[in-house]
């Protein structure tokens, strides 16, 4: 499996968005490299989000809560499958599974994580729950804050690509109906017991909309080349000259909806072998917002849009009636120890 380096995902700068001139030459531009991006890889780099400050406020905030010992992270687990929110520890995930089956799996993913569940912040450390502050608690409520503003603007993103109106999507996420969860992920080294088998995170792809994704550090991201056959990974680093770029990739529902015009492709953490620094040696965070629809949406091929209609036919896979709720609890589950 070796890596593609001649090859990089696109880069979107959001302020050509966010300007008032959305029919601007540099607002069709940017909408024209989204297209393409979800496309062909299913990735894109976000630059000038907007959300800069409240990811560095939140850094060392998390920093603090993964230092504690292991048996006061454990004080705020609240279930022992993965799924439910609050601390998770390592050995209670392997998302490959969801991915490569059962049989194929990886060893439990070199990661601990701290999770929302149907958008509940409550399971985060508070002093309600014992925790000695609510600094913690207050910036993710923040930063959440902001990314369900970004991510109904994205949803407009994407109605805009696929010649549907503005606000086709709006009754999916806006009024809290969304279904959008944060997740905090520390990686941990790989034990040598593992060592060739066991990774941060295994190969996978998400579940539902799409996924914000800010890292401390460059941690080992990859994602498939499109052409799957030259079994090749592109790495995906942290742009030099935006350290709060966000990652945004498809989950499924989103390649189901578009009937595989655009692709949840398959993502990775890998091991950091060769690049051992400061901020890897004490386990780069990563802060991550996967975002859907709420539960109780029927998902249905887009054949509203031009785009998704060349497509030809609905794919067999879609043609099957389910919910949100329905999907995402399938692959959940998939993915527990």
């Amino acid at each position: 499996m070796s890596n593609s380096k001649s090859i990089r995902i696109p880069v979107a700068d959001f302020s050509a968005i966010r300007a008032s001139n959305t029919d601007s030459a540099a607002a069709i531009e940017f909408l024209e490299t989204w297209d393409h991006a979800f496309r062909n890889f299913g990735f894109i780099t976000l630059i000038n989000h907007g959300l800069e400050e409240k990811y560095q406020h939140l850094q060392p905030l998390l920093e603090a809560f993964f230092e504690l010992p292991e048996t006061e992270k454990l004080k705020f687990r609240v279930a022992q499958n993965y799924g439910h929110g609050g601390f998770i520890p390592q050995g209670q995930e392997s998302v490959s599974r969801t991915h490569l089956g059962r049989e194929q799996a990886r060893p439990p993913d070199a990661v601990e994580s701290l999770a929302t569940s149907n958008s509940d912040l409550g399971t985060f450390p508070n002093k309600t729950n014992g925790y000695a502050t609510d600094d913690l608690l207050i910036g993710c409520r923040a930063l959440k804050e902001g990314l369900d503003d970004l991510v109904i603007k994205v949803m407009q993103i994407m109605a805009r690509c696929l010649g549907l109106p503005l606000d086709h999507f709006q009754h999916f996420y806006q009024n809290g109906r969304a279904n959008n969860d944060l997740r905090i992920a520390r990686y941990l080294p790989v034990t040598q017991a593992q060592a060739g088998r066991q990774m941060r995170y295994g190969e996978h792809t998400d579940y539902t909309g799409f996924t914000f994704l800010w890292r401390s550090a460059d941690n080992g991201l990859q994602c498939q080349h499109p052409d799957i056959s030259t079994n090749n990974w592109i790495d995906i680093p942290i742009p030099s000259t935006h350290k709060d770029a966000l990652i945004v990739n498809a989950g499924d529902l989103i390649q189901r909806w578009t009937n595989d015009y655009w692709v949840s492709n398959v993502h990775r953490v890998i091991n950091h072998e060769s690049k051992i620094d400061a901020e890897d040696a004490k386990g780069p965070l990563s802060i991550v917002y996967f975002t859907g629809p709420h539960e109780e949406t029927n998902i249905h091929v887009l054949t509203d849009s031009e785009k998704v209609l060349q497509q030809g036919p609905v794919k067999a896979p879609y043609a099957e009636a389910i919910t949100a709720g329905e999907h995402l609890w399938r692959k959940i589950n998939a993915s527990n120890q």
